[in-house]
């Protein structure tokens, strides 16, 4: 049975049971990912598994890769571990404050790069009574085609896009309705450091500023962006050609990043609105640069990873055609909260 046709036989029977009266349950929706952990409370209807109500949601920081980069065993340090456990006290206190009655955490790619990842869910399992789930990159893929097909509009389901802080998806719907996934090997924090320590010869351990920054660099790192695309196999080529070079991107780096800088509220962003947004940000940089080399007056004015994650972009979009990126008002949480398999 495919992943497809299970999940449209769990939502259909939900359908046909609506006529069934059912009080909304309180479920509480928390990814942990790179650099936060996000949570979503929300009144689900337990019969179709849709959102009715969001109660409460929000997001804790918690630089889970810096801690992974700087240090020198892939191990969770012990301040990263009273971090979690902070955070997570805070998550057990508003799950009694609201009433949640069911909960899932999940954990991504970062944490299973972690040696030591099993012993921190424990701490927390032990301190807080959250159970965090790990799961494969299998699974992630599968939370993706979920999350693009509650927000696509109508089939076929269109190529969809994910960056995440050491790797981008790209997944299109094979012939049997299962999601297949192209893994590039760099996403946007690793580009980052990609754009630190190889093109500017700087330690990614000791800064994230990419000032100065010239447009030399910049092109640099596009060559290397359209050297990553260059990997994608040639099915979502296809795909991407088909879809007149439309994808679909999710996520929160094209949500909170791409979207926010770039698209100022626009419900898509087309190649040459990202272009035009690098161009104005190197000008910028140049302007603000100092003779003596000293940091911006005021660094709010240039975002560093803004403009990374526009040049990693805009060298993908560029070699695989891809014209106009359609931004979803979808993220992991939301889609948590509304994924059948997980409340079961």
């Amino acid at each position: 049975m495919t992943f497809r046709i299970l999940i449209l036989i769990i939502l259909s029977t939900a359908f046909l049971n609506q006529a069934i009266a059912s009080q909304p349950e309180h479920r509480m929706a928390i990814d942990i990912g790179s650099s936060t952990t996000r949570y979503m409370i929300a009144e689900v209807n337990p019969e179709t598994h849709k959102i009715i109500k969001i109660v409460d949601s929000g997001q804790f920081e918690a630089g889970f890769q810096i801690d992974l980069i700087i240090s020198k065993n892939r191990q969770f340090s012990t301040k990263m571990y009273n971090r979690t456990i902070d955070v997570f006290q805070q998550l057990k206190s508003k799950r009694e404050y609201y009433g949640v009655s069911k909960i899932k955490a999940i954990a991504k790619q970062t944490f299973r790069l972690a040696n030591n990842h099993s012993d921190l869910s424990n701490k927390v399992l032990e301190k807080t009574n959250i159970l965090i789930q790990t799961i494969s990159r299998q699974d992630e893929d599968r939370l993706d085609y979920f999350t693009a097909s509650r927000a696509s509009q109508a089939p076929p389901l269109p190529v969809v896009w994910d960056i995440a802080a050491d790797s981008f998806q790209l997944i299109i719907e094979d012939e049997y309705g299962e999601p297949f996934t192209h893994q590039g090997a760099f996403g946007s924090m690793t580009f980052m450091d990609y754009l630190l320590e190889v093109v500017q010869q700087k330690s990614a351990r000791k800064t994230r500023e990419l000032h100065p920054v010239t447009k030399a660099q910049a092109d640099s790192g596009l060559l290397f962006s359209r050297y990553l695309a260059r990997q994608v196999p040639s099915s979502i080529v296809k795909a991407i050609r088909e879809a007149q070079g439309e994808v679909l991107t999710i996520g929160s780096m094209f949500h909170k990043s791409i979207s926010s800088s770039i698209a100022r509220g626009k419900a898509s962003i087309t190649k040459e609105m990202i272009s035009d947004y690098i161009r104005q940000q190197l000008v910028s940089e140049s302007y603000e640069q100092h003779s003596q080399g000293n940091p911006l007056k005021n660094p709010n004015r240039f975002s560093h990873s803004d403009l990374a994650n526009a040049i990693l972009v805009y060298g993908i979009m560029s070699e695989l055609g891809i014209t106009k990126l359609n931004i979803a008002n979808r993220n992991t949480t939301d889609s948590m909260l509304e994924y059948p398999l997980y409340w079961q």
